[in-house]
């Protein structure tokens, strides 16, 4: 599998939900998984998430997100910000899922996400 690092470390201040020891992230591509990214720990390198924008599963969605949540990343608008999202792949397409409950900000001109 080629990866392709995007070269910055992304720092979660307050860690992820269940893992907050886990503070600096890089996220990689790779085009055997595309359109899925994977999100690996620079703390831990056996943890990693595999993520997804969700704007190509459901539409608009960045538009739920209160602009609080931006303005705490330093960003004023939020086109200027990365959301992704956790996935679990499941045995069959129709049982892999998405957690749209709780999406990951990034601000890459900051390399800061939470």
């Amino acid at each position: 599998m080629q990866l392709r690092h995007t070269g910055s470390i992304i720092r979660f201040e307050e860690g992820l939900i269940g893992f907050y020891d886990f503070k600096s992230f890089q996220l990689i591509d790779s085009d055997e998984i595309a359109p899925f990214r994977w999100l690996q720990s620079t703390d831990r390198p056996e943890v990693g998430f595999l993520v997804i924008e969700p704007s190509l599963i459901v539409r608009d969605y960045t538009h739920v997100i209160p602009h609080r949540e931006w303005e705490s990343l330093g960003l004023t608008d939020s086109e200027a910000g990365v959301v992704l999202v956790m996935c679990m792949v499941g045995p069959a397409s129709s049982q892999t899922t998405a957690n749209l409950q709780a999406p990951l900000l990034v601000n890459f001109q900051k390399n800061i996400a939470k």
